[in-house]
């Protein structure tokens, strides 16, 4: 994201936050795939206090599915809201109530168009949170409702430090984690919160993900990850691909659900359009 002037040291803690953390990570969050017209729409709908679910029912009725939805049209729309905000044409306030909506959007998405699977699967179970600390999850549960749609068993963390984390993990016990990460400068706190993750007995398999990472991949190799992803679709091949063998050989789930097309997807993305490394820790 350019650069540009931080707030004064008598700003207000919030409009801190917003620029420093909501901020980069909404402009960062990676959208691999043309948006259409219709982000820019919700965008401008939501900055001037429209709800945009009469948009998103009219998308839905005109045949555009989960996938279409959620990557062409509500991550670039919260892509927009951040810029505006870097470009000083709307206020902290506005960006705050506009990706508000944005989450419930999300949730109305899942609700207006039901995961066709069954069952999630036990053996396929992730763990998914933003870094500890970090206030951004936007993209987070974006990731999380993809990966359940794979027939993935996924618990959403929201942990307040790497104690807490670790916590769930040892309840939990997933075969994977999920972390993102929004900014580099969190590099060292990713490569420590690794690194305790590695100290758990049995250790989960780490996938990391997020503005950072798609900025630059191979800082999930230097914090010690197992894999990266840059968007929503490449989680979920290469999580599978994380899987211990006797687990990723099972049956995938059609993990095109949700697109306007049996088999599309959105162009660009995905095991085909997407060259995110899997890491090795040698």
């Amino acid at each position: 994201m350019p650069d540009h002037p931080f707030p004064q040291p008598s700003a207000a803690p919030l409009t801190q936050l917003i620029r420093h953390q909501v901020v980069p990570a909404l402009v960062g969050l990676y959208a691999p795939a043309v948006p259409l017209p219709e982000a820019s729409e919700l965008a401008r709908e939501l900055a001037h206090g429209g709800h945009g679910e009469a948009l998103l029912r009219r998308l839905i009725a005109n045949g555009v599915g989960f996938e279409t939805l959620m990557l062409r049209v509500i991550t670039p729309a919260a892509q927009e809201l951040g810029q505006m905000w870097a470009d000083d044409t709307c206020s902290f306030a506005t960006v705050t109530l506009g990706t508000w909506r944005l989450r419930m959007l999300a949730q109305r998405v899942s609700e207006l168009l039901p995961m066709l699977l069954a069952q999630p699967d036990p053996q396929r179970s992730i763990l998914v949170s933003a870094l500890p600390g970090e206030q951004h999850d936007f993209g987070v549960a974006i990731v999380a409702e993809f990966l359940a749609r794979d027939g993935w068993l996924v618990t959403r963390a929201v942990p307040r430090d790497i104690e807490d984390l670790r916590g769930e993990l040892r309840v939990r016990r997933p075969t994977l984690v999920g972390l993102s990460i929004a900014r580099p400068d969190a590099a060292p706190l990713l490569a420590e919160t690794i690194a305790q993750i590695r100290r758990l007995n049995p250790s989960p398999r780490i996938l990391v993900g997020g503005p950072a990472i798609a900025a630059d991949p191979q800082l999930a190799r230097r914090a010690g990850a197992d894999a990266a992803a840059t968007c929503a679709r490449s989680a979920l091949d290469i999580a599978q691909g994380l899987l211990p063998a006797r687990t990723a050989t099972s049956p995938r789930k059609d993990h095109r659900v949700g697109s306007t097309t049996p088999g599309s997807g959105v162009p660009g993305i995905g095991p085909r359009g997407d060259s995110a490394p899997r890491l090795s820790r040698g």
